[in-house]
């Protein structure tokens, strides 16, 4: 993310002090930041659940579920939200498991990627906002057609740990 031309909590212009850091007029430290996102890794026996991104960017690519916190949401709370927005499921914070951090670069500022994986709920998934429609696919025969190359690289570092436990 950018570095701030002015303060946010006075106003004042920003003069930068180093890559992602600067200082204001009052003397504020200001810091340019990733975003925060939770996405989950739905599993069901060797099989991954993803869905097709109704939303720009990349709409119609294959994508992790899950999305942008919201200020000051715990992570595990926002990847539950996420879950019931896109998919019409409910999940308790206490099923998912840390797999992996990731930034994600992008010109309009890095995302901070955090990945869950959670056993797949006796429920039924139904597409919900931002989602265009859901396949469940082998986690070693999984689709090219992603939004970011670090999807990419999520599934790939998933796949490791998965092998690895």
């Amino acid at each position: 993310m950018p570095l701030p031309s002015f303060c946010p909590t006075c106003g004042t212009p920003v003069q930068s002090t180093g890559r992602s850091s600067g200082i204001c007029s009052a003397g504020h430290a200001v810091y340019a930041n990733s975003k925060p996102a939770a996405g989950v890794l739905l599993v069901r026996g060797e099989q991954v659940l993803l869905i097709r991104r109704g939303a720009e960017p990349r709409l119609g690519t294959w994508d992790i579920p899950g999305g942008f916190l919201e200020d000051a949401e715990p992570p595990r709370e926002g990847a539950v939200r996420e879950l019931q927005e896109e998919l019409h499921l409910a999940l308790d914070a206490s099923d998912l498991t840390l797999v992996l951090t990731s930034i994600n670069p992008w010109p309009t500022g890095a995302t901070l990627d955090i990945v869950y994986e959670a056993p797949m709920p006796d429920q039924e998934p139904r597409a919900g906002s931002d989602c265009a429609g859901f396949a469940w696919f082998d986690i070693d025969d999984l689709p090219t057609d992603l939004p970011f190359e670090s999807t990419g690289e999520v599934l790939r570092r998933w796949r490791a740990w998965r092998a690895e436990r």
